[in-house]
């Protein structure tokens, strides 16, 4: 006699909820921060797997039964979590980095969940000046040296996460010197991220989305290359009047819409003078999981 197996729900069930959350986030009834909170129930994947494993493949009653018990843990998982409150609260750290001499620099600012502004100092001799809170458990880390006359520089935060579900955001405002030519990479996190890099002297700019949304606007003079790579989200990226552009796409699982003159072929849009433009981009997109807005 042939034994019929029956599929396993738990995958349906995992895609739906991250779906509905997904969903939830983009609309803004849920904090960004939940997907790092939600990190800290992965043993339920275990339970899950084993209860699948012991009851859930034997019979329809026993797949409903299964799907019933991991829903109601999830539910009592993220419940738990809406409970958790930071005892300590967000620890906020300014910091200020002199130049020491350097005529250039290289900055790697690596941002958590929260939201990442950044933009041009007014003026003063410091790389970057600024503002970050994290929670208790992590602390900031910054590294810097000269060599050569080239600076340096990468900023993060380190230390254990635990958040439980609520809207408790880690701001970092940040200023970057906006006469230093500086090669950028901004790794955004979890969150909002306002990039507004229009008044910065920028050699190469590289941007990896993590999830949330992104609000780009790039350098409106220079020659420089610029990348970015999609996380999950919406991007929505500014080139400034007087930069010409040639902007290649890798639209992935996005959906992509560039505005304004450009003559197309195939992936790539390029400005009618972009050859002999003084002040020219090289932007190249790696879409991920949302909708790209060049404009």
């Amino acid at each position: 006699m042939n034994t019929h197996r029956r599929g396993s729900l738990i995958g349906p069930i995992l895609l739906i909820g991250a779906g509905l959350l997904f969903l939830l986030s983009n609309f803004g009834v849920i904090d960004a921060n939940i997907w790092r909170s939600l990190l800290n129930l992965w043993p339920l994947l275990l339970i899950a797997a084993g209860l699948d494993i012991l009851i859930g493949r034997r019979s329809t009653a026993g797949a409903i039964l299964t799907a019933l018990i991991l829903i109601a843990l999830l539910v009592g998982g993220v419940w738990i979590l809406s409970q958790q409150t930071s005892s300590a609260g967000l620890v906020t750290h300014t910091l200020m980095q002199p130049l020491d001499g350097a005529t250039r620099a290289e900055v790697e600012i690596s941002a958590g969940a929260g939201s990442l502004t950044l933009g041009p100092l007014a003026e003063g001799g410091a790389l970057i000046e600024g503002q970050v809170a994290l929670p208790a458990s992590q602390t900031l880390r910054q590294d810097f040296e000269v060599a050569g006359g080239v600076a340096r520089y990468t900023l993060r935060g380190e230390g254990n996460v635990r958040l439980g579900v609520s809207n408790q955001i880690e701001p970092w405002d940040l200023r970057l010197n906006r006469d230093l030519p500086i090669a950028l990479e901004v790794n955004t996190g979890v969150g909002v991220a306002t990039l507004d890099l229009e008044r910065l002297r920028l050699t190469a700019l590289e941007v990896d989305m993590g999830v949330g949304e992104t609000i780009l606007t790039l350098p409106r003079q220079g020659v420089y290359q610029a990348q970015v790579r999609g996380g999950v989200g919406e991007l929505t990226l500014t080139l400034p009047p007087g930069l010409a552009a040639r902007v290649e796409v890798d639209s992935g699982l996005g959906r992509v819409q560039v505005q304004g003159d450009y003559t197309r072929q195939g992936d790539v849009w390029t400005s009618p003078d972009y050859a002999t433009a003084a002040n020219r981009v090289e932007l190249k997109i790696n879409a991920g999981v949302g909708s790209i807005l060049v404009r």
